[in-house]
């Protein structure tokens, strides 16, 4: 049965608001929505329609096949301990390790139980490293700044991977950074690069792929194997998502003529694209539970932006609980989780998949409160300017009396105690959990792309735009 508003309510949410009171919730949020000064969309129809990649033909599946086979034999002869965790560190960098899950699970099997790494005695920092980021495991790590850049970016990276209370990889991140920062125009220029990038967006640095095929592809001890695998690998799915693009585009456009400004009709229009949402994954995996879950996440995030509607109407400024809180719902983080569980996790058995959502209720979390105070940290600005609603920094600011500087240091040290709690989290859970916590933590990455210059959304002219581009219109070339 459907609710008069277009049945966006969840079955246990209908009567709590009768269809005045749901009427008076709309006509409310026609009153109180703002005009914000927002540039227009930059994303033209043609554009997207006029892309084009060779690689999605078959000959470059075959092509793939050849490379892959070429990697998996580099692999097995790789004798060197540290060469092999090297290789393994390099193939995530450049995106491959999905095409590889069994090769690399045998290798650190062996590498486990044979226990042959006496990194007590190695004492090398780069080493100890590496191993800790391949195998989130470490036994010595060595205060050592006089350890070369390599070493140094690779401590860096590792103590990203820390989890709460490894107060050893908190110090390991201090000296790590202030090294990396002083190094200055002392690296070469490819180096320096990487370091920069590096510092810059920390939690992306194994997801900046085609900044690391060309990265690598300037050192002259990199692998061809791996490098050739890598940029077919990237082109093949680089045309998988234009054709993903001009997909959603269409439907966009089918939606978009469907509408008219009575708001109902937008409610319908939401409600029948959630319902076919739900039906596709139930027909798929043939559980029939999926569309009361959509229902109740879309209804508390509707919810979450008429809160701060009316927190903007009122003028009034929420605690920084309250703002967090209320943020992690309307940054729509736990929505797009959600829909990600229902894609990967349907497998399994009905009952257990009940068992499993509730188990991913921390990741939800966390995901959405990186999403949302990466937000707030880029937009800050603009919002300021536009008289947009309460941010977690001037939420802190007023709440603690301190400076705008203060506020951000604060909102960062919250963003990667969140991220500890991810890293904890992705490493503890079910194995039927690991695809989902995988992907949907790639959520609070994006967050920090597209936030990490300021307002990456209503803004997405100069460098969002370029990095959109560059990932989706422009093929590497092969060698």
């Amino acid at each position: 049965m459907e609710s008069k508003n277009g049945g966006l309510l969840a079955d246990h949410d209908r009567g709590k608001y009768d269809s005045s009171q749901v009427h008076a919730m709309i006509a409310e949020t026609d009153q109180i929505q703002k005009t914000g000064v927002y540039r227009p969309n930059i994303w033209k129809y043609d554009r997207i329609e006029a892309l084009r990649n060779e690689y999605a033909d078959e000959k470059y599946e075959r092509m793939l096949g050849k490379l892959i086979g070429e990697v998996q034999g580099l692999l097995s002869n790789t004798a060197d301990t540290w060469e092999k965790l090297e290789l393994l560190d390099n193939m995530e960098k450049l995106g491959l390790t999905y095409l590889f899950e069994h090769e690399i699970k045998k290798v650190l099997d062996t590498l486990v139980s044979n226990n042959n790494l006496n990194l007590d005695g190695e004492k090398d920092l780069y080493n100890t490293a590496l191993f800790f980021t391949v195998l989130h495991m470490f036994a010595d790590l060595v205060d050592n700044t006089h350890s070369d850049m390599k070493a140094m970016l690779k401590l860096f990276e590792a103590s990203h991977l820390a989890f709460e209370g490894e107060n050893i990889l908190d110090r390991a991140n201090l000296i790590s950074r202030n090294y990396l920062k002083s190094i200055g125009s002392s690296a070469e220029d490819a180096s320096l690069a990487n370091v920069t990038r590096s510092l810059k967006d920390p939690y992306n640095i194994w997801y900046n792929v085609k900044t690391q095929i060309r990265f690598h592809g300037k050192n002259t001890n990199s692998s061809s194997h791996l490098l050739n695998l890598a940029r077919y690998n990237f082109n093949m799915i680089q045309a998988t998502h234009q054709k993903e693009v001009k997909e959603l585009l269409r439907w966009d456009g089918e939606q978009n003529e469907k509408l008219s400004a009575g708001m109902n009709i937008c409610l319908q229009t939401l409600y029948d694209t959630i319902k076919n949402i739900a039906s596709e994954i139930e027909d798929v995996y043939g559980w029939n539970s999926v569309s009361p879950h959509l229902q109740k996440a879309w209804t508390t995030f509707c919810q979450s932006m008429l809160k701060e509607a009316r927190w903007f109407n009122t003028k009034y400024t929420p605690s920084l609980k309250e703002h967090t809180d209320n943020g992690r719902n309307s940054s729509s983080g736990p929505l797009l989780s959600l829909h990600i569980f229902f894609a990967l996790v349907t497998k399994t058995e009905p009952n257990q998949v009940i068992e499993l959502l509730q188990c991913t209720a921390k990741h939800q979390h966390n995901v959405a409160l990186i999403f949302r105070l990466c937000n707030d940290l880029g937009n800050y600005a603009v919002e300021i300017e536009r008289s947009d609603a309460s941010s977690s920094i001037q939420c802190i600011m007023q709440e603690q009396g301190v400076s705008e500087e203060v506020a951000r240091d604060q909102i960062k040290h919250m963003i990667a105690n969140a991220w500890k709690k991810i890293n904890y989290q992705c490493q503890t859970q079910s194995p039927l959990l690991q695809p989902y916590l995988k992907y949907s933590a790639n959520i609070a990455r994006v967050a920090h792309v597209v936030y990490h210059n300021g307002d990456g959304v209503s803004n997405a002219d100069g460098m969002t735009r370029n990095q959109v581009m560059d990932l989706l219109s422009e093929p590497l070339l092969l060698t």
